[in-house]
């Protein structure tokens, strides 16, 4: 189904570009796919791979000629036959995939869709802490803590390395980068660029902000955000400098502004 996958840290605009998305003529963009790498912490389609490649008294280990490549067409048969029937509902051909928490997996990702089409959806870090702290009800910082400014903006650090990391060894080749702040800036210039890069149509419809038939379940803090707006706006762009105290703005940038800079945001 070569689909187009976003990679983004959580609260970066993830959910805004996978609505916007779906209303190409051949992408069809579903909810979160947590289950694909155990996201939540729950059982996964990885888990699984893993132990069929890894267990004494799996297949790998047992049929002759099995190797690990046919275990990871087997689960990408599995996550093709399972999401098939959801594009082919909307005369779609294609799957957008997204789920912030796989970015720490993103070589598992990479060899499960080798044919994907992967985007990188990166927003300023100042702003996504911000954004953490303010769904801090709706989404959790796991290992990395109690959900505060300082601790979102370290996962941001770390995440976007992580990704950067796994680019610059080949892992993994990104189609496209979008900044969040270009996006709401300038939607149809971004989307017109990013569909050419995934080889998707664009249409202006995809502007129109129109949330008929885009699946936005309850427990997805980006689904909250995109049913509070009636249009595309860049009001959360900025919200660390409007929101945060001068002095506290200023600690976390002592602590953060080398990283930052080496990501881009100073």
């Amino acid at each position: 189904m070569r689909p187009v996958v976003l990679l983004g840290v959580s609260r970066s605009g993830t959910t805004l570009l996978r609505v916007l998305l779906g209303k190409s003529p051949d992408l069809a963009a579903p909810p979160e796919t947590p289950w694909i790498t155990g996201a939540y912490g729950r059982g996964s389609l990885r888990d699984l791979i893993d132990a069929l490649i890894e267990a004494p008294t799996g297949p790998v280990e047992n049929l002759s000629g099995l190797d690990e490549d046919a275990v990871y067409a087997a689960g990408r048969a599995f996550v093709e036959t399972l999401l098939a029937p959801y594009a082919a509902a909307r005369g779609k051909s294609r799957l957008v995939l997204k789920t912030p928490k796989d970015l720490p997996h993103v070589g598992f990702l990479a060899r499960l869709f080798p044919d994907a089409s992967f985007v990188h959806v990166r927003r300023d870090g100042r702003d996504v802490a911000c954004s953490t702290v303010r769904r801090k009800g709706m989404v959790g910082l796991g290992a990395h803590g109690a959900v505060t400014l300082e601790n979102a903006l370290l996962r941001w650090v770390e995440w976007e390395d992580h990704l950067r990391a796994v680019v610059a060894k080949g892992a993994l080749s990104l189609a496209a980068t979008v900044r969040y702040e270009d996006l709401v800036e300038e939607p149809e210039a971004v989307l017109r660029a990013l569909c050419a890069a995934v080889s998707a149509r664009f249409e202006p419809a995809m502007l129109d902000y129109d949330l008929e038939g885009i699946d936005l379940p309850a427990w997805e803090a980006g689904s909250t955000d995109v049913r509070e707006h009636a249009t595309i706006d860049r009001a959360s762009v900025g919200r660390f400098r409007r929101e945060v105290p001068p002095a506290e703005q200023a600690a976390l940038e002592a602590r953060f502004g080398a990283d930052l800079a080496r990501l881009c945001y100073l």
